[in-house]
């Protein structure tokens, strides 16, 4: 088969064996088709295929899970659930510059051999895998609404879920009256998810000065925006340059970010793809964020397919992945194979893509010395630094603000306290620190309001130093701290609020 037409109709046909076909448009981005597992009216698959640059026809099955705020730690526990699954594995992508949306998904190659059997059972494993962590989805997808409704897009609701499909007619024009029709329901939040993700993450900025200026508002990382303001740099003069018919040469565009965890490697690499977007060097810019079990399979055959789907997917993008040097593994894996899909993926498709590989600056070193082909095609290093206690003060009196609380009386001395406190080592997680700190302070203040029962506007945004006297306690204990403030006085000048 090598007419696509030919290639959509013959898949299709296995598809329609595995559930009901609700929408089939032409297995696109643009018009994926929707799914409806037998027996799983409440979870709809989004289903597209791509051609490779050999052309060979990959299918790819994707389960929206959501659109959420706080993506680590979920795409970590998301991880953990399907390290060690053949056929569904984890993708995040950026839909804006603080939301993310996560999907469990799984690519098959198309051939001869693809059966409805292969497909089912592909989708059985990303459905049965989405029905174990739907109770923590909902549970932070509540949390990060605060109570209120959030759209999930593989979730179906008690009293609204998806109709049974017999009412979805044939052609087109009727189907999309039908998603009129249950407008702000699970279907239509669910195709608004699941359609052409990369339209939807188009970067709100549409100019370099703007997206520098981002830059440049972020705490710390002086170095690291020394750097991109060469990129920037460098860039504009070659394409004057090229203006002028003189010969231009350019760096490469794949970078390498080296530092310590929550030093800013995930926002910089968003801010990179929008800096490149308005330069015109990709099209889109969008952010596609992996790491080991984002691309390597645990069995044999699996991990190529995988490692192309997700290239595939930051076409016109970013690709960021996430702690780069477990690739290498220990020699006895498949992470061998998914580097050189990678740079065989890059080699094919030079200017329509870039690569962003972070990690702690040792591992890094030995990942780019681990293949010839790695070292060369990543010009650039660029190295963040971690926070200085100020930079972390700074970081988290901007969340306070954020959140629209107010620090009062003691609780900047007690915040720099805890700063100082803190142990540092590899593994010291700096901006997310100060996350972790202000949801603690957060936590006691809303402990010490508990008792009241109509708090007052001001008590409930002002954070004042008895609301950190715990995490202080623990810093006391924990290092036998002297109660001597600065100025050699007994205690820290927060006896008013202690």
């Amino acid at each position: 088969m090598s007419d696509r037409t030919d290639i959509v109709e013959s898949v299709v046909s296995k598809v329609r064996g595995v559930g009901k076909v609700i929408v089939q448009g032409n297995l696109t981005n643009h018009a994926p088709l929707l799914l409806v597992p037998h027996e799983e009216p409440g979870v709809v698959i989004h289903a597209s295929m791509f051609e490779r640059f050999n052309g060979a026809y990959v299918l790819c099955i994707d389960l929206s899970l959501g659109t959420f705020i706080h993506i680590k730690d979920l795409r970590e526990r998301l991880w953990k659930m399907t390290e060690w699954l053949p056929f569904c594995t984890v993708r995040c992508e950026a839909t804006d510059e603080t939301h993310w949306e996560a999907f469990f998904t799984h690519a098959l190659l198309i051939d001869d051999n693809l059966s409805t059997e292969q497909i089912a059972q592909a989708v059985g494993s990303i459905v049965h895998t989405f029905q174990q962590a739907r109770p923590m989805l909902d549970g932070i997808l509540e949390e990060e609404a605060g109570g209120g409704e959030e759209s999930c897009g593989g979730c179906g609701e008690e009293d609204g879920d998806i109709p049974e499909p017999d009412f979805i007619a044939e052609d087109n024009d009727e189907k999309v009256n039908v998603f009129d029709m249950y407008e702000g329901g699970p279907m239509t939040r669910f195709t608004t998810n699941m359609t052409n993700t990369a339209q939807q993450i188009v970067p709100v900025r549409t100019s370099t000065s703007e997206v520098l200026e981002a830059l440049n508002n972020l705490v710390g990382l002086a170095p690291v925006k020394e750097v991109v303001h060469q990129l920037v740099a460098r860039q504009r003069v070659e394409q004057l340059r090229a203006g002028k018919g003189m010969k231009v040469v350019l760096p490469s565009p794949h970078l390498v970010f080296t530092g310590n965890p929550g030093t800013g490697k995930t926002t910089v690499a968003h801010l990179v793809g929008e800096l490149y977007s308005t330069l015109g060097i990709l099209k889109k810019g969008h952010v596609v964020e992996v790491n080991r079990s984002g691309l390597v399979a645990a069995y044999v055959g699996q991990t190529a397919l995988k490692t192309r789907a997700v290239c595939t997917q930051a076409l016109g993008g970013v690709l960021f992945i996430d702690e780069a040097y477990s690739l290498l593994g220990d020699g006895n894996d498949f992470g061998a194979e998914a580097i050189e899909e990678l740079l065989t993926f890059m080699e094919a498709h030079r200017g329509e893509f870039v690569v962003v590989a972070a990690g702690y600056p040792a591992q890094m070193e030995t990942f780019l010395s681990s293949n010839p082909g790695l070292r060369s095609r990543f010009d650039t290093v660029v190295h963040f630094p971690d926070f200085d206690d100020a930079e972390l003060l700074a970081i988290f009196e901007k969340l306070v603000a954020e959140n629209e609380y107010t620090l009062r009386g003691a609780a900047v001395s007690a915040a720099k306290f805890l700063i100082r406190n803190m142990e540092r080592g590899t593994s010291f997680g700096n901006g997310r620190e100060m996350r972790r700190l202000f949801h603690q302070v957060l936590d006691v203040h809303a402990m010490r309001l508990n008792k009241y029962e109509k708090p007052g506007t001001m008590m409930l945004n002002h954070l004042s130093g008895i609301d950190f006297y715990p995490m202080m306690k623990t810093v006391r204990e924990r290092k036998h701290v002297d109660r001597v403030g600065p100025s050699g006085s007994r205690g820290y000048a927060f006896r008013g609020y202690l």
